[in-house]
């Protein structure tokens, strides 16, 4: 019995080590999270804010929305043709093993919805962004 303790003993997870990697994985994904929420935010005033006024604008024409849903629809079915076509649809529930080959086509589709009005809110995205780092972080944590 006392050889099995010490053998699991050898095998147990450094906790240090650990308490580490998630305080770098924290630190990693709430960097990431709010840069690309910055990125849509300053986007998002750009387009609706700063272009009509350029513009000579006070503010946003009736027409203005649908030249901006045309174009965040061209740049979603832009990201369809990527590699990865954007991800799983949302019917199959959330996929946290996206292959990183995917991702950018999946945070281009996020980033074009999300600009131009046609999606609701950034938490699909901020998933597969943070479930992203992670997989980068582990993997160089392994090759370490």
């Amino acid at each position: 019995m006392n050889d099995n303790a010490a053998i699991l003993a050898e095998r147990a997870p450094d906790l240090k080590a650990m308490r580490r990697l998630l305080l770098i994985a924290v630190i990693v994904a709430a960097i990431g999270a709010t840069a690309f929420l910055l990125v849509v935010h300053e986007l998002q005033t750009l387009v609706f804010s700063s272009l009509p006024d350029a513009m000579g604008y006070a503010s946003a024409p009736w027409w203005w929305a649908a030249i901006l849903l045309l174009i965040g629809a061209s740049l979603v079915a832009v990201a369809q043709r990527l590699p990865g076509h954007t991800g799983s649809g949302p019917l199959t529930g959330f996929h946290f093993d996206n292959p990183l080959r995917i991702v950018p086509s999946i945070l281009l589709a996020a980033i074009a919805s999300l600009v131009f009005g046609i999606a609701l809110g950034p938490e699909a995205p901020l998933i597969v962004l943070g479930s992203a780092l992670g997989l980068i972080l582990l993997s160089r944590s392994k090759n370490a």
